[in-house]
């Protein structure tokens, strides 16, 4: 009796400490702390998810502060899917460093990335007065004349460098009344290096050429 009875004991309090672990997880929600260390930078972040910004499928990004974070709400993909290096926000991060201070090429800073509880998240300059495409038409003629030729500068300093981007929707670029345009969401961006290699892999599905 005595050893089933420490057996019980142990589980309840294996059961116990189960759910105080799952309760203390961190989960990308509004009000939540984020605490961010950047290994490669050497930085450190702590913020609050004030307000969402936006949402994709799986991810969503928040106003902190001055600051836009970018969080994972769902990061089942990362188990099975084989371009799931190229999706990861360490990557997003890469391509947005690579970018920075190209001729002609608008972008905000990508400031740190990390892992918070197996959820990337990436910490961004917060392009606070700037509004995409969809809402152009508010723009003055010169300002309009003006995104024109920003858009068509970046897209061209972006193939250059041989990165491509096909998600570089209207809704993923954002125009200040300047006209100056920015290009966010580099989350689908790649090098052309990295497709030519996934697509030679064995499990891609391509035939390499």
């Amino acid at each position: 009796m005595a050893t089933l009875s420490c057996l019980w004991t142990a589980v309840l309090l294996a059961s116990t400490a189960e759910s105080v672990r799952r309760e203390a997880v961190w989960k990308p929600e509004l009000g939540a702390t984020v605490t961010c260390r950047d290994e490669e930078q050497k930085s450190e972040f702590a913020v609050r998810l004030e307000s969402e910004l936006g949402a994709g499928q799986w991810g969503s990004v928040f106003r902190a502060g001055n600051l836009a974070v970018k969080v994972e709400k769902d990061n089942s993909w990362k188990k099975s899917d084989t371009w799931a290096k190229l999706k990861d926000y360490k990557h997003e991060c890469s391509i947005m460093r690579s970018l920075e201070g190209l001729p002609g090429m608008h972008l905000p800073k990508c400031l740190a990335y990390c892992d918070v509880d197996g959820y990337s998240v990436l910490i961004m300059e917060l392009l606070s007065e700037a509004r995409d495409l969809t809402k152009a038409q508010q723009l003055s003629s010169e300002a309009k004349a003006e995104l024109v030729q920003d858009v068509y500068s970046s897209a061209t300093a972006m193939l250059k460098a041989g990165i491509s981007n096909v998600d570089q929707r209207a809704v993923n670029i954002l125009a200040k009344s300047s006209g100056q345009a920015y290009f966010i969401d580099m989350g689908m961006a790649s090098r052309d290096s990295e497709i030519r290699e996934m697509c030679a892999g064995p499990d891609s599905g391509f035939i390499a050429v």
